[in-house]
């Protein structure tokens, strides 16, 4: 009898990777073996992402990879593809199952042709032990959106905003720490709507601080108007906080941004900035810019240059408008020939890069712990809490170990280092 063996592919955002983690455990306990390659496997399980076109595309031009590989290959897709009902994942060859985000737990009892058409959704179904594959672990806290940004799937695909139950969370949190993940990352779709109960973020927050084998507690992607006083306030209670905000910006224009239905400001934003800095000096603030959004002519655009210089961000991630099905900007006209398009991109990045290494070169001169993660050529490498990378030398045995380093140089957004005695 052939071995049951699967292969596992993750595409898109960190809460589809801690379910990917939470889809292998599961396969594990069921006896599958996982392999790393389409041609040894069984099963090959995709978890897709359907935020843009070209992560569409790349889904799909992977699973016609695997197929090619192995034609006897049992096919299972999963992911938001499936939740907004992409058509190409019924149209694939080979295609056995297609499961909704909130049934990936069942994924082993598909397979194994077991009754569970009853079985409750659960979008909190796992609780994970392990996060193979990475130094810092992915905790899923939330799920789910109401914003309904014009331009995002996101509502469609996960639903309703939920909460994970506190103690579950907690409960986690300490085993992935006591099994050696010093850091992790609160991850979710919209992270700030966190409310189980009485409880919201800064408790949550407060609570995992009190864990002693956890080092580092990161926050993922938090939308500008859910920053309160008290979220940022809960940065300074625990060191352990990683003085690091990644607030999504999407434009720097008001009438874009109220096209986006973004709602909030471009004033609001900034006075997020002010207050985070004021309460936070030093911290790293990193944010999404959309460029190409029907109706940004020049002006808007550099509205949206004048906004990134102000801020002055960390770092800023670029991501060209992609047309969806289904949301209301799939209708707005587009007047923006292609290579105008491609060519803001290109002055926005070499903005956004010049403000990531100013504040590179802030970190000259002072010492900084870094989470040793892997190797950057013949140099070890690794991040700061505020989320900059630091390259230095130092032996092999050093992985996850928090260490510290005193900057000697920067190379753009990229620190530079030397380890201090007594490591």
């Amino acid at each position: 009898m052939r071995q049951k063996s699967f292969l596992l592919r993750t595409f898109g955002c960190k809460a589809n990777q801690y379910e990917s983690q939470g889809v292998r455990e599961a396969m594990l306990g069921a006896g599958w073996v996982e392999v790393g390659d389409a041609g040894s496997a069984t099963v090959a399980i995709f978890n897709t992402c359907a935020v843009t076109v070209r992560a569409n595309t790349t889904c799909r031009n992977a699973v016609n990879a695997a197929c090619r590989a192995n034609p006897q290959i049992r096919v299972v897709i999963t992911g938001c593809a499936i939740d907004i009902e992409e058509k190409w994942p019924k149209n694939l060859p080979g295609v056995e199952l297609l499961v909704p985000n909130p049934r990936k737990h069942l994924i082993p009892e598909l397979l194994a042709d077991l009754p569970c058409s009853a079985a409750p959704d659960n979008r909190f179904a796992f609780s994970l032990h392990d996060f193979v594959g990475h130094t810092r672990a992915f905790v899923k806290i939330q799920d789910g959106c109401d914003n309904f940004c014009s331009y995002c799937t996101i509502p469609r695909a996960r639903g309703k905003p939920v909460s994970r139950p506190f103690d579950e969370i907690v409960a986690e949190c300490r085993r992935l720490a006591e099994n050696g993940y010093q850091e992790q990352v609160l991850t979710g779709i919209t992270i700030g709507r966190y409310h189980f109960e009485n409880k919201g973020l800064p408790e949550l927050i407060d609570t995992l601080t009190g864990i002693d084998a956890l080092r580092r507690l990161r926050l993922s992607s938090i939308e500008p108007p859910h920053i309160s006083d008290r979220i940022l306030q809960s940065f300074t209670v625990s060191d352990k906080i990683c003085p690091h905000l990644h607030l999504p910006l999407q434009s720097g224009d008001a009438e874009i941004l109220r096209l986006m239905n973004r709602n909030y400001t471009v004033a609001d934003y900034l006075d997020i900035v002010r207050r985070a800095r004021d309460l936070l000096p030093g911290v790293a603030l990193t944010t999404d810019i959309i460029v190409g959004f029907p109706g940004e002519g020049e002006t808007e655009f550099a509205n949206t240059l004048r906004m990134v210089e102000a801020a002055n961000f960390a770092r800023t991630h670029i991501f060209l408008f992609s047309r969806r099905p289904g949301t209301p900007a799939a209708k707005f006209r587009q007047t923006t020939p292609d290579r105008v398009i491609k060519e803001r991109k290109d002055r926005l990045l070499a903005v956004a890069e010049k403000a990531a290494s100013d504040y590179a070169r802030s970190f000259v001169g002072k010492e900084v712990s870094v989470l040793v993660e892997g190797r950057a050529g013949k140099m070890r490498s690794g991040y700061t809490p505020e989320y900059l990378r630091a390259n230095f030398k130092g032996p092999e045995t050093w992985r996850k170990l928090e260490v510290k380093l005193l900057i000697t140089a920067t190379d753009g957004a990229t620190l530079i280092g030397a380890p201090l005695p007594c490591q």
